[in-house]
């Protein structure tokens, strides 16, 4: 078996990553399976100021590690799905 990684996606409540993900198992990507966690529920905007200092968290934590953004703000779900899947390619091309 060759190298396996993991890509994480995550970002604001109600931001289309599920629809996204979904989207994207739907092609049948030969290696790639995806994961939904949506069951664990989200901290309320309330606790995410408190503990995390707001939604800015999770882009600045992404920004400090050099993290791939993607802005779903004027995407559709079918061009979101396209955006994680070209982060996706270079690894599978990697595969013996």
């Amino acid at each position: 078996m060759g190298a396996q990684h993991i890509l994480v996606v995550t970002g604001a409540s109600a931001a289309g990553k599920t629809t996204a993900v979904r989207a994207l198992d739907a092609r049948g990507i030969a290696g790639v399976r995806c994961f939904y966690f949506d069951s664990i529920g989200v901290p309320s905007a309330e606790v995410m100021e408190r503990d995390f200092g707001g939604a800015a968290y999770l882009r600045g934590q992404a920004d400090a590690r050099g993290l791939p953004i993607i802005d779903t703000t004027a995407l559709t779900v079918a061009e979101t799905a396209d955006a994680i899947e070209s982060l996706i390619r270079p690894f599978l091309r990697r595969r013996p």
